[in-house]
């Protein structure tokens, strides 16, 4: 019996689309080692973090370091492997390549001239396991 295969259609606002943008990239970087940024960007835990103690700060630095260290054991320090690594998983590489879509699509739609940073650049595919996502972005 063949697999069907689905076709999923959201429709999502600006608003939505940076939340789904910044938690694919958190998924991307943990799959190429980037284990610090669990507790140090996207605002997943808000002003939490910032009402942290200095003491606090170091055992989440201590935590992130072993955690790095039992999954990553190869990495040193602040090294990571790169998207295109044959060892990243195969959904951090699907969850980067998603990102470059969106932020394109969406950078083009509020400047169709372009610009200068990374968003403007043409996605280039890091997982050979499935096709970039369509995106349309329209104004309303």
């Amino acid at each position: 019996m063949k697999e069907e295969k689905l076709k999923i259609t959201l429709e999502i606002n600006e608003v939505q689309a940076q939340v789904i943008q910044s938690a694919l990239d958190l998924y991307s970087r943990l799959g190429i080692g980037q284990v610090e940024e669990m507790s140090t960007n996207f605002g997943i835990f808000g002003d939490q973090l910032m009402k942290l103690t200095e003491d606090d700060r170091d055992k989440i630095k201590t935590l992130n370091k072993e955690f790095k260290q039992i999954l990553f054991p190869n990495l040193d320090g602040n090294s990571y492997y790169g998207i295109y690594s044959d060892k990243v998983p195969k959904n951090s590489k699907i969850s980067y390549d998603i990102i470059q879509v969106m932020r394109n699509k969406i950078a083009f739609s509020k400047n169709p001239k372009g610009g200068h940073t990374t968003d403007f650049g043409t996605p280039i595919k890091s997982s050979h396991e499935t096709e970039f996502i369509k995106c349309y972005v329209e104004k309303t």
